[in-house]
């Protein structure tokens, strides 16, 4: 569950950039871990890194809290791919 995202327009060493953060919770550490190696993976994220990742309860139910940081370079080239939408599990 995405609870925060903050976007900061930065200067980079190769230009303008964007920093983000995605702050949350989820069920393990395995699934924060899929989601920073599917980040990696596709443009235009970069510098994508699980900031921490700490027990935490939600709803009387254990959790790991979590936050992630990416870069995204204005000034590079790149290129889109097609997304899928899943919407409970379900694509």
């Amino acid at each position: 569950t995405l609870e925060e995202m903050t976007l900061d327009i930065v200067q980079t060493e190769k230009g303008n950039g964007i920093n983000g953060r995605l702050s949350g919770f989820a069920t393990s550490d395995e699934l924060i871990a899929e989601v920073v190696s599917s980040m990696q993976s596709h443009e235009p994220f970069g510098t994508v890194r699980m900031d921490f990742s700490r027990s935490r309860t939600v709803r009387g139910l254990r959790a790991r809290g979590f936050r992630i940081s990416f870069l995204i370079e204005l000034d590079k080239t790149w290129k889109l791919s097609k997304t899928r939408a899943i919407a409970g599990g379900v694509e």
